[in-house]
């Protein structure tokens, strides 16, 4: 069964890469045109090869976390389209965490456990940050995760290490680094050689650059948009972030239609199932917490041999506080809490076993919906050049009308992923002379003029 499950997880991941990078002119995955178009943007602004895009566009003086993917994309528009850059880019991703997961899989701690292949799979390559979009978010949590598999599983500690991870990083997402910073004052501060704390100087460039970055949004304003919410509204907000973790996605099409209007039914099965993976995750982190509170949590520690497990419990506790105190939008990153919320589900996924009735639930859910999500996706080939009508910047309009708008035509709101919504970029990007559009996610090395 543990085979099958390998072999399982490695198909859904090659299948989707495959409708994505082979069947489409180009990825739609809602940001994803829109950072491949900051590529070319970047990769024309360092070259100065063409008058208009430098009148129009600027490289911003200040380190950003949000954007190695830009970096690298536009590095590659040097060598090839800038539709094969992002196809490059994205088939990385798609490879690298398929080789992780396999490799975390196989560790002899794990006892080749092909279910918890599955759920990194499904929960965190094919999660919800995957389909909207946020690829350097993702590879922030690829990241992260390599970094304990080396350290933990590997036992490779060394200053060079935290130095280069630190700044991978950093240039990937700040939510994934701040983790990452938490993570590594606590292994030091429960480390039995009390000399490693000079390890932590290799942080400091790192941290610098966060300090500049944060500087410059907290003068210029843009640190915090704060929308008023009663304690019913916040925890179905929260509430909903959690289920949304769930490996069923609901797809909005290009003509602002859900891919299951007409099935309903199966809407609703996979409603119900998100649902039953909150359930079977609050009972994994109730077990463990009654661990904790017994002094048996040690037992449900997958890597013993690695040291205590007093750092990642105690990281695990610090994400989820930041998951419920974090607001709608915080220095231009939607929804920071779930950012946390996903590399705390990360943690406990890779480091703690899971109760036999929680593994078998979260492992038949995500079985059942990698099908689906085979089939969802394959149903996308071949339209990618389709563009949303309502797929523009919200900057202009009250943001309940634009949403509004957005599911004017779909009864289905919920565990949606708005595939279509910058079509426009790639689509432009097809062309041998795409025309010029504003820079519409501002947290990235490239603004408008």
């Amino acid at each position: 069964m543990q085979k099958l499950l390998h072999t399982l997880s490695f198909t859904v991941t090659a299948f989707i890469g495959y409708c994505l990078l082979v069947l489409q002119s180009f990825p739609i995955l809602h940001d994803f045109p829109e950072w491949m178009y900051q590529g070319w943007i970047f990769s024309k602004l360092i070259s100065g090869s063409e008058a208009e895009i430098v009148r129009s566009f600027e490289l911003v003086p200040y380190p950003v976390p949000n954007s190695i993917s830009q970096f690298a994309m536009g590095l590659l528009n040097f060598a090839v389209s800038p539709v094969v850059a992002g196809k490059i880019w994205l088939g990385l991703y798609l490879a690298f965490a398929a080789s992780l997961w396999f490799m975390v899989s196989r560790h002899k701690a794990v006892a080749y456990d092909g279910a918890l292949n599955l759920l990194l799979t499904m929960l965190i390559t094919l999660g919800p940050g995957f389909w909207n979009g946020y690829i350097n978010y993702q590879l922030g949590l690829l990241f992260f995760a390599l970094y304990i598999y080396l350290t933990l599983l590997c036992g490779i500690k060394s200053r060079l290490c935290l130095f280069f991870f630190s700044l991978l990083l950093f240039f990937s997402h700040a939510a994934v680094f701040a983790v990452f910073l938490i993570f590594n004052g606590l292994t030091i501060a429960f480390a039995a050689d009390k000399r490693r704390w000079p390890e932590l100087t290799a942080l400091l460039p790192s941290v610098l650059l966060l300090v500049w970055y944060t500087v410059i949004k907290l003068t210029s304003g843009e640190a915090f948009a704060v929308q008023g919410m009663n304690i019913i509204q916040w925890i179905q907000y929260k509430a909903y972030t959690l289920a949304k973790q769930g490996p069923f996605h609901n797809f909005i099409l290009h003509d602002g239609k859900s891919f299951l209007e007409d099935l309903n039914l199966f809407y609703q099965s996979g409603f119900a199932a998100n649902f039953l993976v909150v359930l079977c995750i609050v009972l994994w982190f109730c077990c463990l917490a009654w661990a904790l509170i017994t002094g048996k949590l040690n037992n449900w520690y997958r890597f013993k041999e690695s040291g205590s497990h007093w750092p990642v419990t105690l990281c695990v506790m610090a994400v989820l506080l930041a998951f419920f105190l974090g607001g709608q939008n915080s220095f231009g990153v939607v929804n920071p809490g779930e950012r946390f919320l996903i590399v705390g589900l990360l943690l406990v996924l890779m480091l703690y076993r899971p109760p036999a009735v929680v593994a078998a639930g979260l492992t038949a859910v995500c079985a059942v919906f990698s099908i689906y999500l085979m089939v969802a996706t394959l149903s996308l080939s071949g339209k990618s050049l389709e563009s949303y009508s309502v797929a523009k910047s919200a900057d202009t309009q009250d943001l309940q009308t634009y949403v509004g708008d957005i599911y004017a035509n779909t009864r289905h709101k919920w565990f949606n992923h708005r595939l279509y919504i910058y079509a426009d970029r790639g689509i432009e990007l097809s062309r041998e002379d795409p025309s010029l559009l504003p820079i519409d996610l501002a947290t990235s090395i490239v603004n408008n003029r």
